[in-house]
C-alpha cells in the first residue's frame, strides 16, 4: 500500500496524541512573515519578495504593511523559527523541510499539483499556523517566485485583515447603535461594541480609548451637508475636515495637501470621493501626528453629503491593524439611499 503524504500525517498525528503531546501555540506577530529557503536562491529573490510582500504602508514613514524575515531551513534556528504563525516554504517536495511540513500537516493535499504552485497548510509545528509551500521547478526557481509574488502578497493581506477585523469585534457589534441611528439620523455604522460614542448637534463621534496608554488611539467622525454642495473635492474636503478637528478633536489638525493620495470609487451604489493622508498638531512640548482615511459619500435621496473621517493616534503601536480597523468601520457606514451590501 502507498504511503501518502495525507496518510502519513495521520498516522503522525495519532502517535502524538498517544504521547500526549500536545502542540505549541505558533510565535510571533500576525503581520511576521518567515520565508523559508535555500540561501542560494534567497540571495536572488530576497529584495523582490520583500517588495512584494511587505510593501510601504501609505501615510505612516518608515513604515512597511508586513515584517519579512529570510530564514536558512537547514540552519539551526530552523527549530524553533518555523513555529513562527505565518510561514512562507520555498522550494521543491523533496526538499527535507517542506516534505516534513507536507507529512506533519493533517490538511497536506494526497497529490501535489505541479511546480510551480502554492499549496496551504495549517498548525504544522505550531497551533494556529499558517503555512504557505511555493513548490518550484529545479531550474529558474526564481522565475516561479516572482510568478507567485501577486498572489502571495494578495492572500497574506486577506488573511490578516480577517485576523484583525476578527480581534476587533471580540466584543460585539453595537447593532443597536446602528439601528437607533439609521432611524434616527438617516445612517448607520457598525463599531465595535467596546468604542464610546457622542453627538455634538449633527456630528456624531466614535472612539476607542486604549485603557494601558489612555490614549484615543481610533475616532470615527461622521456628519453632513444638505443641500448637496457642488463641487467640493480635495481642498474643500480637507477645510471642512479642518473645521471638524478644530471644534470636535481636541486641537486642530494640519494636513499637507502634496502629501494625500485622492481617489474616487462608488461605495454601496454612492459616488464616493477619498482622501488619504497624515494629520499633525501641535502640543506643548511636542508635535503629534497620524494617518487619516476621510470619505465624502453622496446620498441623492437624502439630498446630502456625508464626511466619514477616520484617524488614528497611536505612535507606539500597530499603524497597519489599527488603518485596517478605521477602514473596516468606513466601510461599515450605509446611509438611507445606500445598498445594503
Amino acid at each position: 500500500m502507498r504511503l501518502t503524504f495525507r496518510s502519513l500525517s495521520l498516522l503522525l498525528s495519532f502517535a502524538l496524541a498517544a504521547c500526549g503531546e500536545e502542540r505549541a501555540t505558533s510565535i510571533g506577530d500576525a503581520d511576521d512573515i518567515l520565508v523559508a529557503v535555500d540561501p542560494v536562491l534567497s540571495k536572488q529573490i530576497q529584495r523582490r519578495t520583500t517588495e512584494a510582500l511587505a510593501p510601504p504602508l501609505f501615510a505612516v514613514p518608515n513604515t512597511r504593511a508586513f515584517q519579512v524575515t529570510f530564514q536558512d531551513p537547514a540552519g539551526e534556528e530552523w527549530a524553533t523559527a518555523r513555529q513562527n504563525g505565518r510561514v512562507l516554504l520555498i522550494g521543491t517536495p523533496e526538499d527535507p523541510a517542506i516534505a516534513d511540513a507536507l507529512a506533519t500537516a493533517a490538511d497536506a493535499p494526497d497529490t501535489l499539483p505541479p511546480a510551480p504552485a502554492l499549496v496551504e497548510l495549517h498548525d504544522v509545528w505550531a497551533g494556529d499556523q499558517q503555512v504557505m509551500v511555493l513548490l518550484v521547478p529545479p531550474t529558474n526557481p526564481a522565475r516561479a517566485v516572482y510568478a507567485q509574488l501577486d498572489s502571495l502578497a494578495a492572500i497574506y493581506q486577506y488573511k490578516y485583515r480577517e485576523t484583525v477585523v476578527s480581534r476587533m469585534f471580540e466584543a460585539g457589534t453595537n447593532q443597536a447603535l446602528s439601528d437607533s441611528l439609521m432611524s434616527s439620523s438617516g445612517f448607520e455604522v457598525q463599531v465595535p461594541a467596546d468604542y464610546e460614542w457622542t453627538t455634538e448637534g449633527d456630528v456624531f463621534l466614535f472612539r476607542k480609548t486604549d485603557a494601558d496608554s489612555l490614549q484615543s488611539a481610533r475616532h470615527i467622525t461622521v456628519t453632513w451637508r444638505t443641500p448637496l454642495p457642488q463641487g467640493i473635492q480635495g481642498e474643500g474636503l480637507l477645510a471642512w475636515r479642518s473645521q471638524l478637528a478644530g471644534a470636535h478633536y481636541g486641537a486642530a489638525q494640519r494636513v499637507n495637501l502634496g502629501a494625500v493620495q485622492p481617489s474616487q470609487t462608488t461605495h454601496r451604489g454612492n459616488v464616493t470621493y477619498q482622501l488619504m493622508g497624515m494629520w499633525a498638531r501641535s502640543r506643548p512640548g511636542k508635535t503629534e501626528r497620524g494617518p487619516f482615511i476621510l470619505r465624502a459619500e453622496i446620498c441623492p435621496t437624502q439630498d446630502r453629503m456625508y464626511l466619514v473621517d477616520g484617524w488614528i493616534y497611536a505612535p507606539d503601536q500597530d499603524q497597519h491593524a489599527y488603518m485596517i480597523e478605521v477602514e473596516s468601520i468606513l466601510n461599515s457606514f450605509r446611509c438611507g439611499s445606500a445598498r445594503t451590501q
